[in-house]
């Protein structure tokens, strides 16, 4: 298959719902086995029949992993979350204790300059990570007089653990934002060879049963349709409601 055909098969996809192009395949490969032998004898294959299962059972096994994908996503963003809030008050903790360990550590003024940002970080994952990253010396020297503070612990190794902390996080959401174009796509050649399937199945049905009305009227998409007209419905109510708030 030509990259231009492969490419077609994805635009095709990508303009149906996910869940109408499932629910279609089941209808179609329910229909199909009912009528088997009678479509095999006007040009469907075993082949295609296979097709169909295998398709149907790719695109099923896409969406589990996909739903997977997504809870590791919110998993990655709540531990940012987390790090993010344990900075914060890690800061906190050391602007209310460098006063009275400065007075037992060798510190210069331009040392406690370092533990203030140079910009308000806000919740921002790089800005946390700078002020981590500039303020570690300072740290690194006030570590001893600051125990007392820090429940005997090192203001230092929480500081490196949170920097730490802080990258993973920064690194994974980077590697999923990287890795989305390509699974997406997966997803809609997947659709889009389902669907052409789906019609090619439909057109041998109305060849195989060109003078019983009722049977061959079942070889249709009105499944897939259904679902397209809700999702446009959706679309439209959520935009309305938008203009609304607007």
């Amino acid at each position: 298959m030509s990259f231009d055909e492969l490419e077609q098969l994805v635009r095709k996809g990508r303009a149906e719902p996910t869940k109408g192009i499932i629910d279609q395949t089941e209808y179609t490969a329910g229909l199909t086995a009912e009528k088997k032998a009678a479509l095999l004898d006007c040009g469907l294959t075993e082949e295609q029949i296979v097709t169909l299962g295998s398709l149907r059972d790719e695109l099923l096994q896409y969406i589990g992993t996909r739903g997977a994908a997504v809870v590791s996503a919110e998993e990655a963003t709540r531990e940012e979350e987390r790090c993010v809030d344990l900075s914060k008050r890690h800061f906190r903790q050391l602007r209310l204790a460098t006063p009275m360990a400065a007075r037992k550590a060798a510190v210069t003024e331009t040392d406690l300059k370092r533990l203030v940002p140079q910009v308000a970080v806000g919740r921002s994952t790089i800005r946390i990570i700078e002020h981590l990253t500039n303020s570690r010396e300072t740290v690194a020297k006030l570590d001893d007089a600051l125990k007392p503070y820090f429940r005997g612990e090192s203001a230092l190794a929480q500081h490196d653990a949170l920097r730490a902390g802080l990258l993973a996080a920064q690194r994974n959401q980077e590697t999923k934002a990287t890795a989305t174009p390509e699974n997406t796509r997966a997803l809609h050649l997947i659709k889009g060879r389902l669907l052409q399937l789906i019609e090619d199945i439909n057109r041998i049905g109305q060849i195989a049963f060109p003078n019983e009305a009722e049977t061959s009227s079942r070889f249709n998409k009105d499944i897939l349709l259904r679902a397209r007209g809700n999702t446009r419905s959706k679309k439209s109510e959520t935009k309305q409601t938008e203009e609304d708030k607007g």
